[in-house]
């Protein structure tokens, strides 16, 4: 039972930032964060502000730090923008 739910869990922080790097490729490699944050469907924006107390998304990269590192997604150096490394 913990396993699947650690496991759906992992699936839904994958397809958070899934969404935050799609919201990036539509744009060039570059996306603002409310953006992209807005772009989230709703079981998505549900489990980001209930299950990973995100309310913003410039907290991904510290919420979900190894898919955002796998996905090369980060942002940007004042923190408003995702963008795609390489």
């Amino acid at each position: 039972m913990v396993a699947c739910l650690r496991a759906r869990a992992a699936r839904l922080r994958a397809a958070i930032v899934a969404v935050a790097k799609a919201c990036c490729v539509a744009g060039g490699g570059r996306c603002k964060a409310s953006v992209a944050y807005r772009s989230l469907p709703a079981e998505l924006a549900a489990y980001a502000q209930a299950g990973l107390r995100m309310r913003r998304m410039q907290q991904l990269p510290e919420v979900c730090a190894a898919e955002c590192a796998a996905a090369g997604v980060r942002l940007n150096e004042r923190g408003n923008a995702l963008l795609l490394e390489g």
